[in-house]
């Protein structure tokens, strides 16, 4: 009869994505992609479709539990879809709400949680000529700044990554 062993330690690999996503989601905030960029004395106006994931678009959510992506798409004369991203940032889920403290009224931040599921949505549509927007809001630190190839290549990793682990 054959025994298994197991190691009692974990592995320093184990180890460390542990402190690493410990000390990720340590802030109490969200960190999301944003763009557009608005114009500053010392930044020109960015548009979305300059994004290129470098730090100038990187913003901290202190009243936001999700990052959004707004999505469009066009149908031109041809059948020709144009998909284009028009916005990434901070999902709006503050409500500020005034409230009385030591006889002086003060304004205090409400973020509503659970007002969206991970994911994507259809928006109201609003007869524009792109149609409703597609809104697609998620809860990791710069989520909103993957595209469909990255999620394949995230995917094939954490498969390749687990099944290493597995053989440990």
């Amino acid at each position: 009869m054959m025994k298994m062993k197991f190691k009692s330690e974990a592995t320093p690999l184990v180890q460390t994505f542990v402190i690493l996503s410990l000390i990720n989601f340590s802030n109490g905030y969200i960190e999301c992609y944003k763009c557009p960029i608005e114009a500053t004395k010392t930044q020109e106006y960015i548009d979305c479709p300059s994004f290129d994931r470098s730090p100038i678009f990187k913003v901290q959510c202190f009243t936001s539990t999700f990052c959004e992506k707004k999505i469009t798409h066009l149908t031109i004369t041809n059948g020709t879809t144009i998909t284009r991203v028009v916005h990434r940032g901070c999902a709006p889920q503050n409500e500020q709400q005034h409230h009385l403290r030591d006889r002086e009224w003060v304004i205090r931040d409400n973020i509503k949680r659970y007002i969206y599921e991970p994911g994507c949505s259809k928006g109201i549509d609003k007869n524009s000529p792109t149609g409703p927007a597609t809104y697609c809001r998620c809860t990791t630190h710069y989520c909103n700044g993957v595209s469909p190839k990255d999620i394949v290549q995230s995917l094939h990793i954490s498969l390749v990554a687990i099944f290493i682990l597995y053989l440990l």
